[in-house]
């Protein structure tokens, strides 16, 4: 999957439906999976992104409680969407409930997926202090690190 990046404010109608950003669409292709996510928001993945991501979470020992209760908390809250004539998405009405969404919406393109946060609770965290990037980013240098071992 090409890499996605950037932000985006962009609104969710009365239906459900959020127009996807085209070069999140052209990331993302025909089909996406939209899921829960880490932090409160939901996670849009490309076909193939969700593919790897599931045959990870279907590897996994499934006698551990922990991780029978995530393969069932990933799974019956995840759904498949394609795009109609204007670019939208249709969000369900569950997963909206989840990551407390309503109207105003921030599309944020993380790297391998997209991420769908309230535009208010995004606001509240999409940013980083100069010392906490810096602190955030040695730390990413130091697992580059610990890997190379």
């Amino acid at each position: 999957m090409k890499g996605v990046y950037g932000e985006n404010k962009h609104t969710i109608d009365a239906k459900g439906r959020m127009t996807m950003p085209s070069k999140f669409r052209a990331a993302l292709g025909e089909e996406c999976y939209i899921t829960r996510g880490l932090d409160g928001n939901l996670d849009v993945m490309s076909e193939e992104e969700f593919d790897i991501f599931s045959s990870r979470l279907l590897a996994t020992k499934k006698t551990t409680a922990d991780i029978r209760m995530l393969r069932r908390q990933i799974y019956a809250n995840t759904a498949d969407a394609t795009y109609d004539k204007q670019g939208r998405i249709l969000i369900p009405q569950k997963l909206r409930d989840l990551a407390g969404l309503s109207k105003d919406v921030m599309v944020v393109g993380v790297g391998n997926k997209v991420e769908i946060w309230d535009f208010n609770k995004y606001s509240g965290i999409g940013e980083l202090s100069d010392d906490d990037y810096a602190t955030a980013y040695e730390n990413y240098n130091n697992l580059e690190a610990e890997e190379k071992l």
